[in-house]
Formats: C-alpha cells, structure tokens, sequence
C-alpha cells in the first residue's frame, strides 16, 4: 500500500502563530457540556450507556445541507445536526466513563469517531472539533478518561494513566465498543483522534484492532509501547501523526516519524515546524488542523 510522508512548514501556511502551549486546566475541570439550543430527541443504541439527547444548531447558527449518500443500498445520508447526547459507557473493568456523542440529526451507515483528550483535560476540549465532524458526516463521540471530567477515579496515582496497560487502554475499548454498536455507525469505519496521551492511546487502539485509522496529535513512542503492554513491535496500518519540531525537545516529532514509517497502510505525518505547540494547542493555534483530519479520514475510510 502506499504510504504518505507529509512535512509541512506551518507558520508559512497562514495557519496561525507558532508559540508554546497554555498550561492545562485541572483534570477536573468543567465536562465537555453539550453547545446550542436543547430538545428532547431518542437516544442512540449503544452498550453500557445511559444518557439524554440534546440537539443544536451548528457553531454558525444553521444547519447541514443534506449530503450526498456514498454508501451502500439502504443507507441515509447525513443530514441536519448537530443533536448531543450525555452518556456513560462502562470499561472491562467496571469503572464509568463519561461521554458525549455528537451525530447529524438524521443518517445511516456513517463513519464514527472517538475523541480522547490529553492528561489533566477533558472532553470539553472537543466541543468545536466535534461540531466539525459532526458537519463532515461524522459520528463523533467524546469521552474523559478515568480520573478526569466526570468518568470514575483511576486506580493509584493519577499519573499512572500516562503508562498503565490496564486503564486508560480500557476506556478508550469502552468508547470503540459503542460507536460499534450504534445503529447509525458503519463498523468498518471507525478512526481513534487524541492528543498527548490521547494520541498515545489512539496509536494503542489502532494496534490491537477494531479500528481502522488513528490520526496521534503530539504523540510519545515510549508511553505507546507501555500502554500496549510493551509488544516487541507497533502493528500500525493508516496512521496520521502530528508534531511540532520543538515539543519536548523533539521527541513528539521523532516519535512521530518512526511510527509512520513502519506503518503498512495509508500513513501520513506532518511535522510542524519552529513550532512548541503540544497536543490540544496544536488545534487552537493552526485552525486548519481539524480539516486536514477530516480530509484524510475521508480518504481511507
């Protein structure tokens, strides 16, 4: 399969300025609340979950135009939206996690999306991301981590997340098992997105399966390998990696460029020079980058 090596030069691109991230708010800080105006609406099918629906306008007040249907007979185009529902999913474990999924008003067959935030954020981090691809024709479901937001405590020390194979790992399991199941989501086209320990996690997820694509934003080989319970070697297909040359000293971007070269699949990795951005401030410093995801996980979905 071909594989796709992108170096991109960012404050040459009009993409916004290149300075350091701001220091991250508390693990408990405010949940990724639902945007717009609220209605009554069915809750989607889904394992382990309970929730109430919410529906709103997009971020520029109006609605989808009615998409073109790509999929097989039977299926809806996207449509409308975007309608927010509060859920809590269960991991292997027992422990609750939080979320918030984000879904055109109307649709069938649709790729679906998990969202992982970074250490000591939480789902709130997404709201915009996910109203943009919600406009895509996405499913995007948001969930906070063990320990953070609203999900149940972790077990130990908080910062055991950043390598315990046996927690956040399961989270994110618990997140890929839903978007499975919704009726309205094509199994076959589900993507993992993250940032900071998210993208570890995203790398993670697309190793042991159940996900076709995993788009890591300032991502860590080490704590990737510890999260995976340290395999003798990353089995990765469509991978998109993102760093900024100047994140931890460079790490993110090396680490970032070896896991896109050994990728079997559609790999794509994008370095963003002169830049200290890490994770979450990576979106809020180049507007663009969600767009650049979407586009992408249009191709290889």
């Amino acid at each position: 399969m071909m594989r796709t090596f992108t170096i991109v030069v960012a404050c040459s691109l009009g993409l916004g300025g290149c300075g350091d991230e701001d220091d991250p708010p508390s693990a408990q800080a405010s949940t990724g609340a639902a945007v717009g105006s609220t209605s009554s609406a069915s809750p989607s099918t889904g394992p382990s979950t309970s929730g109430t629906a919410q529906t709103g306008s997009t971020a520029a007040g109006t609605t989808l135009d009615e998409a073109d249907s790509t999929g097989p007979s039977g299926c809806v185009a996207a449509g409308g939206g975007p309608v927010l529902e509060d859920l809590t999913l269960v991991a292997a474990d027992g422990t609750s996690i939080a979320a918030t999924v984000a879904r055109p008003a109307e649709g069938s067959c649709l790729p679906g999306v998990l969202l992982v935030h970074q250490y000591l954020n939480d789902r709130g981090q997404w709201t915009d991301v996910q109203t943009e691809f919600v406009a895509a024709g996405y499913v995007a479901l948001a969930i906070d981590l063990r320990g953070h937001g609203d999900s149940d405590p972790q077990q130990g020390e908080l910062s055991s997340l950043l390598n315990d194979p046996d927690q956040a790992p399961q989270d994110v399991a618990a997140g890929v098992q839903w978007l499975a199941a919704d009726a309205g989501i094509d199994d076959q086209r589900l993507a993992v997105v993250g940032t900071s320990i998210g993208a570890n996690l995203s790398v993670v997820a697309l190793h042991q399966g159940g996900v076709a694509a995993a788009v890591a934003v300032s991502p860590r080989l080490d704590p990737v390998m510890a999260l995976a319970g340290m395999p003798a070697m990353l089995s990765l297909d469509d991978l998109f990696c993102i760093a900024a040359d100047n994140d931890g000293g460079g790490d993110q971007a090396a680490s970032c460029t070896q896991m896109v070269a050994e990728a079997t699949g559609e790999a794509r990795l994008e370095i963003i020079e002169g830049s200290s951005a890490h994770g979450v401030a990576v979106f809020d410093q180049f507007p663009r980058t969600t767009a650049e995801i979407i586009g992408w996980l249009d191709d290889v979905l």
